[in-house]
């Protein structure tokens, strides 16, 4: 198993953390300190958000959703052109 370090901004934090519990390969350690709230907004209203993140995610795959990851390429896309840094 590879372990990374990310630097998430404090406001899309919560919303990142949602992400990736729904995610059952990967295994978050308890981040240090509490959940940052973001400037301006209450508690409660952090926790509507975080809410609304999770409703979200869940509804994004079906439990029965396939795996993708052994599906092969059948034909090449020929309208395919490959994106050059400075075009």
């Amino acid at each position: 198993m590879k372990q990374i370090t990310l630097t998430i901004p404090d406001n899309k934090f919560s919303f990142f953390i949602a992400l990736l519990k729904k995610l059952d390969f990967v295994k978050i350690e308890k981040p240090s300190g509490l959940q940052p709230i973001p400037k301006g907004e209450s508690e409660q209203e952090a926790k509507e958000w975080y809410s609304i993140a999770i409703q979200s995610m869940a509804k994004t795959y079906s439990d029965d959703e396939p795996d993708y990851s052994d599906v092969t390429l059948m034909e090449p896309n020929p309208e395919y052109k490959a994106w050059k840094k400075g075009q």
